[in-house]
């Protein structure tokens, strides 16, 4: 009776700490991982499809498992902190715990699905408990429901920051863009220059072939021409003077 009170009472305490255990994740502060949960939540029908897309797809049976590992190994060290035994195996909650992490992982991650569902909790937990082969207390189901919240929140993390990951790949492609697209500077004059030179081919190809002739003679005329044209016109005149 003494050792059945004992485990009820750590029951308890382990379900008050596991109630006051925010969302975490792996390298990420908890009000970042908060913050994340929170927006995505806020949409989850939004989500939804990604989100177990992301879960049962992208993620093979190891990279599941690892991603709920961590909260696995929170819910061992408070055992081990209010038990005060190695020997986890023979605590109750603790063989509850593993067979709902099973249960979580079954048919390629299904189990975590299911708890995504609207009235999530009257979905997987029916299911759940027919998998036990004992009844559970009121402690004990608390403990699984935040146990099954955690687990949620850590992929709702996970996928939060794999989308931010798959926004700043396309990021750098943009930036090469940009960057390629960036010239050195380039004086004002040599950008005048090759401006009027691209505008008097592309004058010079507008031009149709019977105007060409008129063009060279009052639209072209460089410092050279108007010199020959002024000897020309001098000899004229002198020539006309010798025929009076």
């Amino acid at each position: 009776m003494a050792i059945r009170e004992f485990e009820e009472e750590q029951t308890q305490r382990t379900m008050i700490a596991l109630n006051s255990m925010k969302p975490f994740y792996p390298g990420k502060s908890m009000e970042v991982v908060e913050k994340a949960v929170s927006k995505i939540q806020s949409s989850m029908e939004e989500h939804h499809q990604k989100l177990s897309s992301f879960w049962l797809t992208s993620l093979d049976n190891c990279k599941r498992k690892q991603l709920l590992t961590p909260v696995r190994e929170k819910v061992k060290h408070l055992m081990h902190l209010y038990w005060k035994t190695s020997n986890l195996e023979s605590i109750r909650l603790n063989r509850i715990s593993s067979q709902l992490f099973n249960f979580l992982l079954l048919r390629g991650g299904q189990g975590l699905i299911s708890t995504l569902e609207t009235s999530s909790e009257s979905f997987w937990q029916p299911i759940f408990k027919k998998r036990l082969d004992i009844v559970l207390t009121v402690a004990e189901l608390v403990c699984c429901r935040r146990i099954v919240e955690l687990c949620k929140s850590t992929l709702i993390a996970a996928y939060s920051f794999h989308q931010l990951a798959k926004a700043s790949e396309r990021s750098p492609s943009s930036a090469a863009v940009s960057k390629s697209s960036s010239l050195p500077n380039v004086s004002q004059k040599a950008l005048l220059t090759c401006t009027s030179s691209q505008s008097s081919r592309q004058c010079s190809s507008a031009v149709p072939p019977h105007h060409s002739s008129y063009t060279a003679r009052h639209c072209t005329a460089t410092p050279r021409t108007r010199g020959t044209m002024t000897i020309l016109m001098r000899r004229h005149a002198t020539a006309a003077s010798f025929t009076k």
